[in-house]
């Protein structure tokens, strides 16, 4: 599972190493299509002998992880970390606060190559965003099979930002055209809705499939932080500028995707 020459590499930027070893152990039990991994731990002077702990107890490699000293933020990170992504066909980009779900007939991991393989002209895919009242993982266990059944084959435009799979020459096409991946001057919030309009304008679409459900802690990332309002009003004020955006701007679900009041319609801006 873990040969780094499969056509997937899952990278996931951390401040939280207990965070970080239940996401490690929840995905060894819960996924069977190959892959390797790629750890940034940002800030890791802060948590340093937790740090060394982790990579001991889950016998990460040197080429398995890299380390920020000081808190750059996940952006940083994970641009860092594209640069050790050359020998795959797709980048997994994933929080440290998603938990997965055991297969009933396929693997969530192989539902997403497999509809990535099928559909060329679509650069990303992420599953829904599970977040059940009081971050029950119990109740999305109860549940999540019902929920796959039900929406077999369905999709939405966009992209849940905390988990999402994107193929590695759409990476390339972004910073030829853009010189980044993800634009840096975004510290978290943003940041999401910035890459899906770069992507479109590059013709591709992004989609979420609705019968992949994964888990996310909500909140356990950036929300609890003192600074997170500050991140969102700061990225907000720099796509209205950048991309020039009406300023009624808004989003109808977290799906990277924002629109604006035109009359009496709700437009996408794209």
């Amino acid at each position: 599972m873990l040969d780094n020459k499969t056509g997937i590499k899952i990278i996931v930027p951390t401040i939280n190493t207990e965070l970080l070893d239940s996401f490690l152990v929840n995905l060894y039990v819960n996924t069977f299509y190959s892959y390797s991994f790629f750890i940034c731990f940002d800030g890791c002077s802060s948590y340093e002998s937790k740090m060394n702990q982790l990579i001991v107890n889950h016998k990460l490699k040197s080429d398995m992880y890299l380390t920020q000293s000081k808190n750059e933020g996940a952006i940083v990170a994970l641009n860092k970390a594209i640069k050790f992504c050359d020998d795959v066909e797709y980048v997994g980009i994933f929080n440290d606060d998603v938990l997965f779900s055991p297969p009933s007939n396929t693997c969530w991991l192989t539902k997403m190559i497999k509809y990535l393989d099928n559909h060329p002209k679509i650069a990303a895919c992420s599953a829904n965003w599970y977040w059940p009242e009081n971050n029950d993982y119990q109740k999305f266990l109860n549940n999540v099979v019902d929920e796959d059944i039900k929406n077999k084959d369905k999709t939405r435009d966009g992209l849940q930002a905390c988990f999402y799979i994107i193929r590695k020459n759409v990476i390339d096409e972004l910073i030829q055209r853009n010189g980044y991946f993800i634009d840096e001057g975004y510290f978290f919030y943003w940041a999401d809705p910035d890459l899906v309009y770069r992507i479109n304008k590059l013709g591709y679409e992004c989609k979420v499939l609705l019968d992949v459900n994964l888990f996310h802690i909500g909140g356990a990332t950036a929300s609890k932080n003192p600074n997170s309002q500050k991140w969102y009003d700061a990225g907000k004020e720099r796509f209205l500028n950048k991309f020039n955006a009406p300023k009624n701007i808004d989003f109808k679900v977290w799906d990277s995707i924002y629109y604006y009041k035109q009359g009496d319609e709700m437009v996408q801006f794209k």
